[in-house]
This record gives structure tokens, sequence and C-alpha cells, in this order.
């Protein structure tokens, strides 16, 4: 049971912090969108210091390197993912009509 809850865990903070560093840190949000407002958007979930410390992580030469050789091999998919968050029970129905 514990197990279940904690891989549940674990996906919704690598999300979050996805979320966080794709939208504000990486600027791809629309324009108003900076790190500080998110900051202030998720005052009570993240502290100052804890924000800080993200950001500083997230901005090192290694983590940039990481990325841009994931984005690399993300590229190289020749079948990347359409399906959506519905998977084959609600997308095989679709296909049949």
């Amino acid at each position: 049971m514990y197990t279940v809850i904690f891989k549940r865990l674990g996906k919704v903070h690598r999300d979050f912090r996805s979320r966080l560093r794709t939208g504000f840190l990486n600027k791809t949000r629309p324009v108003g969108h900076d790190s500080g407002e998110a900051f202030e958007k998720y005052k009570g979930i993240v502290t100052k210091d804890a924000w800080e410390e993200f950001c500083a992580k997230a901005k090192t030469p290694e983590f940039m390197a990481l990325s841009e050789k994931n984005k690399q091999a993300a590229q190289q998919n020749i079948y990347p993912h359409h399906m959506g968050r519905s998977g084959y029970a609600l997308s095989i129905p679709k296909w049949k009509e």
C-alpha cells in the first residue's frame, strides 16, 4: 500500500518540478510569467530558500548539459506519444468509428 502511495507522490513531485522548470525558469509560459511570479503562486508549498536552491540547481552547467542531451534523445524518437491521458481504454472506441 505504502509503495503505491510513495510511487504516486514521487510522480506528482517530478511533474510539479518539471512544470516549474519548463514554465518559469525556461520561460516557455506566456509573457508575464517569471520565476518571482512562480514563487508567489506557490508560496504556501515552496519556501524562499527551497525556491532559490531549485533555481540554482536548474541553472548549473551539468544540469543544462543533461537537459540538452535528453532533448536531443527525445527528438530522435520516430514514434512520439500522441495518445494523451486516456490510454488505450478510451482510444480504441474512437479508432473504431
